[in-house]
């Protein structure tokens, strides 16, 4: 009878070892803060497993293992003993252990992880300590397996995915709550999703990219600066691909001599740039823009500090004067009169008209994709049943457009 009380009680310290190590994993550790505020029975024993997951992973694999060989060894003693057939224990043991080990503990853990954590992890506290010299003798051995496998930076990106899912989870809920409003919620999320875009994500592409020829006046750059309405514009020698510098407006305060006497130099950043990387670059320094390159070198757009904080905070409220420039206007049914800087995603918005996609982001930059060359007045183009016709034009870009869409073309989109 004491042999059979022992198998029952690993088989009990198996469910256990399951179930909180999945509670660990899904519970709500935002939760710990209120739990402490409250001063709550257990949340010295769950804060400090939960500040670093290999501690309670560490001491539930290591516990279930103990007590799954503890378990096994004990019931070939106890069969032995009492006589029961090799046969039985093979064929009902691993349903035992299954069902009661692995799939019922886990399915309490992930429905109360909650107060598993809070009222459960005072054992668990205690096992890591008992189990610390294991911890201690393998630790090597641990570093050595994962410096040749390379695991130790997949671990960190699992860590990272768990911790962004888990912060959605709370963004999600506090939004849902009225705990923060749903401008807060976008910017937080954001911020915590900006790991994952690259300078090519936020550039202004090749197309639509507008600079001076060194050759270039005084004049010229006055105007290109009236035209864009933006404070820093690239000037080239020979050849987009060769870019010298950047010219920046609030310069020409100060009157000088020639072109080249305002030029800045330029900053060149690869296309493959995290926003988060270009972010401390452009703080350290102090950048407004910087010009972005492919693998062989050459110009492939441009990325400002503006294309930044749009990326972070979303769209920024431009000057009534400047916001006419991305202007979409119905004239008649099917007809739009639409500024060639306006975005394509504001296009597909006001006309039912998905664009195609390719590197660029307004009309101008696709305009400058399918023509190979800036369009001139009166010059139309065919895009998949859209047409589109340039009504105004300079030398250095399109400025508006007259685009028609087919009814049954925009029902289908």
């Amino acid at each position: 009878m004491d042999l059979l009380i022992l198998v029952l009680l690993s088989l009990g310290l198996s469910a256990y070892f399951s179930a909180i190590e999945i509670a660990f994993t899904t519970f709500d550790a935002i939760i710990i803060g209120s739990w402490k505020k409250a001063r709550k029975f257990g949340v010295r024993f769950s804060e400090f497993l939960s500040r670093v997951p290999e501690r309670y992973l560490f001491t539930s694999l290591v516990g279930n293992n103990a007590v799954m060989v503890a378990y096994s060894s004990l019931l070939v003693i106890w069969s032995e003993r009492e006589g029961v057939s090799e046969v039985w224990i093979v064929a009902v043991s691993p349903f035992v252990v299954l069902v009661f080990g692995e799939v019922i503990p886990k399915t309490l853990g992930l429905a109360f992880a909650n107060p598993f954590v809070r009222y459960l992890s005072l054992p668990l506290f205690l096992f890591y300590w008992l189990f610390l010299p294991v911890r201690v003798l393998i630790l090597p051995l641990e570093k050595l397996l994962r410096s040749r496998s390379g695991s130790a930076e997949r671990a960190e990106h699992a860590y990272d995915v768990l911790f962004r899912r888990e912060i959605d989870s709370v963004l999600s809920r506090a939004s849902r709550e009225g705990t923060v409003t749903d401008k807060e919620s976008e910017i937080l999320d954001r911020y915590l999703h900006a790991r994952e875009v690259r300078a090519r994500d936020i550039m202004t592409p090749r197309p639509a990219l507008i600079a001076l020829p060194a050759t270039g006046s005084l004049q010229e750059a006055l105007s290109l600066f009236a035209e864009r309405k933006h404070g820093v514009l690239p000037v080239y020698d020979e050849s987009i691909d060769n870019i010298i510098g950047f010219l920046h407006s609030k310069d020409f305060l100060e009157p000088r001599d020639s072109l080249r006497s305002y030029l800045r130099p330029a900053a060149f950043v690869p296309e493959s740039k995290l926003l988060v990387e270009l972010l401390e670059q452009f703080k350290t320094q102090r950048l407004s823009a910087a010009i972005v390159v492919d693998e062989h070198g050459g110009t492939d757009g441009i990325v400002t500090i503006k294309d930044l904080f749009r990326e972070l905070v979303g769209p920024i409220r431009e000057t009534e004067e400047s916001s006419k420039s991305g202007t979409i206007k119905r004239l008649a049914e099917g007809k739009f009169l639409i500024s060639a800087l306006a975005d394509l995603s504001d296009i597909a918005e006001a006309t039912g008209w998905r664009p195609p996609d390719g590197d660029y982001a307004t009309l101008s930059g696709l305009l400058a994709e399918y023509l190979g060359h800036i369009g001139k007045p009166g010059e139309q183009i065919d895009i998949k049943g859209v047409t589109i016709r340039i009504l105004s034009a300079t030398t250095r870009r399109v400025e508006s457009c007259l685009v028609r869409i087919p009814d049954d073309f925009r029902e289908e989109s």
